[in-house]
């Protein structure tokens, strides 16, 4: 499964989302471990409904927007954002987190603002859980930071 969250509004009508999905692995000292494969895409709003995003805008700086995708439907979202003019993939950190504990990464991005790029980080934390069955729940928090010229 993978996750969807975001719909941030960056830049005059374009969105910024956060997809994750989560692998759970044994290392060899048989501590279970928590793979989260992530992906940060920026998109034109005239995108989404292409997309089947559509009612993934957040409307502040907050969210609960969260949505998610079976492996195939993941697949074939990625590989239609590719196709679509203007759609940026901004970068595809990853994560290693222990069940219960939270991980945080940073990574420095770039976004597409009014036909120029404006530097940018990225910083995602997560806590997963791993439950009886099997199945990863997840809590998350986005923080993006855009530098914005003073010109706008």
């Amino acid at each position: 499964m993978t996750l969807i969250t975001g719909g941030w509004l960056t830049a005059p009508g374009r969105r910024t989302f956060v997809f994750m999905t989560p692998t759970s692995n044994t290392a060899p000292d048989g501590e279970v471990y928590i793979q989260i494969n992530s992906k940060i895409a920026d998109l034109a709003d005239e995108s989404l409904s292409q997309l089947q995003l559509q009612n993934m805008r957040a409307s502040s700086n907050e969210t609960d927007n969260a949505g998610g995708f079976e492996a195939e439907e993941a697949r074939m979202l990625f590989k239609n954002i590719q196709k679509i003019e203007g759609a940026v993939m901004l970068a595809s950190p990853s994560i290693v987190a222990t069940d219960g504990r939270e991980a945080v990464v940073r990574t420095s991005v770039t976004f597409p603002r009014n036909g120029a790029a404006a530097p940018g980080q990225f910083e995602i934390g997560v806590i997963p859980v791993l439950t009886e069955n099997g199945a990863i729940q997840m809590t998350v928090a986005s923080t993006i930071t855009i530098d914005i010229p003073e010109e706008e």
